[in-house]
């Protein structure tokens, strides 16, 4: 055996490793710096709203604007799940101003109680969680701006005189910050109303007896939809689990029943939203103390707000009850019921969105002698209800792939004849502008979970609940329209350029090939006149790709 030969061999061993590792070294050398070199942008706000109130009630305390000079938010920046900075993921953030007349000055504290100045990496998203909530000063034992992290707590089961605080979330939860160069960037926060705002008037039938109201309150007959403790969802506005189920309502000196409805005795809660497609008909019931007695009028689904297949108390609308006792008969009966959205505004200017661009079909584009796929009606939602999968019964039905490689004028594409026939077109929806998963995601998960399709519903963008994975239909279509109309402003919106990193990215669609693919689509696009448009492909739904979300626009 040559000793030697083995000595040499480990000697070049050891010197080709070290020359990996320092070669290692050097290339995650270069990639800190690479990360070093992302600038870090100032961060700044403005607060608006989709709706607020204008006036306050007896019972509930509502935002009635920003018209005084201080105001306390609880605000959370991060960019995948990590702060931006120290403590930017549980700030309290502070809008203030001199005078009516003055700018708004704002500035941030963490959660104990030190100055914070937040920054973002430039052409990063970030996930910005916020609320506001007239919350009373630490130490008083109650709820102070920094409970976001956790929910924000609510608590209706008091009855005698109680005291209920709105509260607004926002809405904007997706922001990227411009790669301008710019040090700073103004982040719009979009305030929507947590709450349903639910007013009860009662009245008597004739003026005959003494008949007096001494309590009301909004409650389960079955169900479990009326929630009366537990925490709200910063990110949602919703309820979160392991909330209390009981009644919110009011006991008050017993007062003595008008026949005139202008001077109804009024009744007035905040209770937490809900829109369910399980919600039947008598799950929920008015209840009415009268001469001590308990009167129930159950409520019928149309007498709730409606979302397509959805029933119950929506987010910032105000329904009214005209209640009336039949002293005769000792019966209720509902004389007649409104709903409106609750109104105004408050704080800076109403921003315009900045998380989605409308886009409609059905005019104003050339097409060429693109085959733009069937158009459906305007008012024919009938992806709303596809929130399940094909199998299940919950998915319309598979579109399998028939490839048809298209040469038609200066376009080259590579498309498929059922994904252009076998589905219908929204022709007037809205598309987030950047992508709503910070990384890929699967259409599927191993445990079989809808991920893809749980994060367009679960998305909020603009107030909306309604959003959901485009069809490959849709998303084919749309991205045919830019082959002609790549210059239009609300089509430069959707920031499917190459400067904005998501030219041929691979992106879902809700449309299933069998049941173990999915449709996905990506915009091709060579800077020439003949190579761009929608390539199709069918993809296993475990792989992990990018996810925008549509809305149809009622």
């Amino acid at each position: 055996m040559d000793t030697r030969k083995k000595y040499g061999l480990s000697g070049a061993i050891i010197i080709v490793s070290c020359f990996l590792l320092l070669a290692g070294a050097c290339e995650d050398s270069d990639r800190i710096e690479m990360e070093t070199q992302i600038k870090n942008v100032l961060l700044d706000f403005n607060a608006s709203t989709t709706n607020t109130v204008t006036a306050g009630t007896r019972s509930p305390d509502m935002v009635g604007g920003f018209g005084g000079n201080s105001y306390k938010f609880g605000l959370s920046v991060t960019k995948n799940g990590n702060a931006t900075i120290p403590g930017s993921d549980d700030m309290t953030a502070i809008m203030s101003r001199l005078n009516a007349d003055s700018p708004w000055i704002w500035e941030f504290r963490d959660n104990l109680n030190n100055p914070l100045i937040p920054r973002g990496p430039s052409g990063k998203p970030l996930k910005i969680k916020a609320y506001y909530y007239d919350a009373p000063s630490p130490g008083s034992g109650q709820i102070v701006a920094t409970a976001f992290t956790n929910g924000i707590p609510f608590d209706f089961t008091q009855t005698n005189n109680p005291k209920q605080k709105e509260i607004l979330y926002n809405t904007n939860t997706s922001y990227t910050i411009p790669s301008t160069g710019a040090d700073k960037v103004v982040i719009p926060l979009q305030f929507q109303h947590a709450y349903s705002w639910i007013s009860i008037r009662v009245t008597k039938y004739v003026d005959k007896g003494d008949f007096k109201l001494s309590g009301v309150s909004i409650d389960n007959l079955s169900g479990g939809w009326i929630k009366n403790k537990g925490k709200i969802d910063v990110e949602t506005g919703l309820v979160m689990q392991g909330a209390t189920v009981g009644p919110i309502g009011e006991t008050r000196s017993p007062e003595t029943l008008p026949v005139n409805p202008d001077f109804a005795i009024t009744y007035d809660f905040l209770v937490p939203s809900f829109m369910d497609a399980g919600v039947k008909d008598e799950d929920i019931a008015i209840t009415l103390m009268i001469n001590g007695h308990k009167e129930v009028f159950p409520l019928d689904r149309a007498y709730l707000n409606q979302d397509g297949d959805k029933y119950g108390f929506r987010q910032g609308y105000y329904n009214t009850y005209n209640l009336e006792f039949n002293n005769s008969s000792l019966n209720m009966r509902l004389i007649n019921w409104t709903s409106t959205t609750i109104n105004g505004n408050f704080g800076a200017a109403p921003s315009v969105p900045t998380n989605y661009s409308r886009i409609d079909l059905r005019n104003g584009y050339y097409w060429g002698s693109l085959n733009k796929g069937t158009l459906l009606n305007a008012g024919t939602h009938l992806y709303d209800n596809y929130l399940t999968t094909v199998s299940y019964g919950g998915n319309g039905e598979y579109v399998p792939a028939r490839p048809k490689p298209v040469t038609q004028g200066d376009a080259i594409y590579d498309d498929d004849e059922n994904v252009a026939t076998k589905e219908g077109v929204y022709p007037f929806f809205e598309m987030t502008t950047q992508d709503v998963s910070v990384e890929p995601v699967p259409w599927e998960d191993e445990n079989g979970q809808l991920v893809a399709k749980e994060i367009c519903r679960k998305y909020n963008g603009g107030g909306n609940r309604d959003w959901r994975l485009p069809r490959a239909s849709e998303l084919r279509t749309l991205f045919l329209c830019f082959v002609f109309n790549a210059g239009r402003q609300e089509i430069l919106n959707l920031n499917f350029t190459e400067s904005s990193g998501n030219r041929e990215k691979l992106y879902w669609t809700g449309t299933e090939v069998n049941e173990n693919d999915a449709w996905a689509v990506f915009y091709y696009n060579q800077d020439d006149l003949k190579h761009r448009g929608p390539m199709i492909s069918t993809q296993d739904k475990r792989m992990k790709l990018s996810v925008r979300c549509i809305r149809d626009v009622r």
